[in-house]
């Protein structure tokens, strides 16, 4: 696996951080990495999730193993994700066994869905290898002007094991508005997570200070 946890290691990541899964499990940790990644002029972004010392790009062919294609066609009134071919060996079906968006929970069909925070991702779960996303008010449906989450999967490396996933996505006034801000992955394969697992929250302690700067400029300016 190509992934590193090092931030010097990423250019485009803010912060790495593996928060463990519990005892029993040493080796188990849920990786977050903070992207910032949005959709360039052409429409299209391809990002290695296995290979963050590969930036995000608009081009396939320049992105070395890919995991993900997010696209806004259609003067960016729309948002798509499609994911690579199934090439590695074993039995290849429909839809993708090694890549895909997750569906809202008890969905079998349809695309990818916004999904709330602590959702559980897994093996289980529905997932979908391609379409076009919905946006509305409804649950699950993806918002506009606002954060949306999703699950995902995939594969690591060139070999069959899965892993699963979240991210996180920061939606303008329109779907090609956009930028994908965080994701984290479960590194055991096969293993379970819930979404926004490990994404660090600022406590009260560091929002205190947070507002007790902000009324000292204040006091300074007057």
């Amino acid at each position: 696996m190509s992934i590193s946890s090092g931030v010097g290691k990423l250019p485009l990541a803010a912060a790495a951080i593996a928060v463990g899964v519990g005892a029993g499990s040493a080796e188990a940790a849920v990786r977050v990495y903070a992207v910032n990644w949005a959709l360039p002029s052409s429409g299209e972004l391809y990002v290695s999730l296995n290979n963050l010392s590969t930036g995000p790009t608009s081009s396939s062919a320049s992105v070395s193993g890919w995991d993900m294609r997010i696209a806004s066609p259609s003067a960016r009134t729309s948002l798509d994700f499609s994911f690579p071919a199934p090439t590695v060996p074993g039995p290849i079906t429909n839809p993708n066994p090694y890549y895909g968006i997750m569906r809202a929970p008890g969905d079998t069909t349809g695309g990818g869905a916004n999904l709330p925070v602590n959702t559980m991702i897994m093996a289980s779960s529905s997932f979908s290898d391609g379409g076009a996303m919905s946006f509305g008010s409804g649950s699950f449906q993806w918002r506009l002007n606002g954060e949306n989450y999703f699950g995902f999967r995939m594969r690591l490396g060139t070999s069959q094991s899965l892993v699963y996933g979240w991210a996180r996505m920061v939606i303008g006034s329109t779907p090609g508005q956009f930028t994908l801000t965080h994701f984290g992955y479960q590194d055991v394969a096969g293993a379970s997570l819930r979404v926004g697992e490990g994404m660090p929250i600022p406590g009260p302690g560091a929002i205190a200070l947070f507002g007790a700067a902000a009324l000292t400029g204040r006091r300074r300016r007057r």
